[in-house]
Formats: structure tokens, C-alpha cells, sequence
């Protein structure tokens, strides 16, 4: 399910990449325990709210397939949860990686 997700969502595989810099950041910084629970709650975050937010617009697509200004509020409501959280992740991975940079 997930894989099918990654597949055709482009805005997840943009946040795969990511994540694929922090963990390789991760093993050239040596990043303690603590700070790697902080990283991996933050990607979940981000991955669960981009993968609800597929399943919310394929709904509203499914519902109501034709122009609805509702239906374009709630997609863009969905959309800002992923923006939320991908802020939040970005602020825990500064707060993270911040000393090991300067």
C-alpha cells in the first residue's frame, strides 16, 4: 500500500529523499539515541500525514468529481496538515543537526 503511495505521489518521494539525507546525516554526524527518536517521530509524522492526505484527496476526487469549492477547501485543508508537519520536521531537524553543522 505504502510502495503504491510512494509510486505516484510525487510529493512523497520528494520527502523520501529527505529522509535519505538525514539517515545518511545521521551516520556521519553521530547522532545519539535521543536526538534519532526526535528524527525518525519527525519522518513519521510527515509520512502519515502525506499518506492520509492521499487517501483524503482521492476521496474527495471519488465523491465529487467535478469543480466544488468545498471540495477544493477540504483538499487544500488536508494539504496544509502536510505542510504543518513537514515545518515541524524541518524545525526538529535543525534543532538536531544544528551543532554538529556550526
Amino acid at each position: 500500500m505504502v510502495s503504491n503511495t510512494v509510486l505516484s505521489e510525487n510529493n512523497l518521494k520528494v520527502h523520501f529523499w529527505a529522509i535519505s539525507v538525514v539517515i545518511v546525516c545521521r551516520t556521519c554526524f553521530n547522532i545519539n539515541s535521543f536526538e534519532w527518536m526526535l528524527l525518525i517521530f519527525a519522518i513519521g509524522i510527515v509520512v502519515v500525514t502525506e499518506i492520509v492526505n492521499t487517501a483524503i484527496e482521492r476521496l474527495v476526487d471519488f465523491v465529487s468529481p467535478d469543480q466544488n469549492p468545498s471540495a477544493g477547501l477540504i483538499k487544500d485543508v488536508s494539504a496544509s496538515a502536510v505542510m504543518v508537519a513537514s515545518v515541524v520536521a524541518a524545525s526538529v531537524g535543525v534543532l538536531v543537526f544544528w551543532k554538529y553543522l556550526s
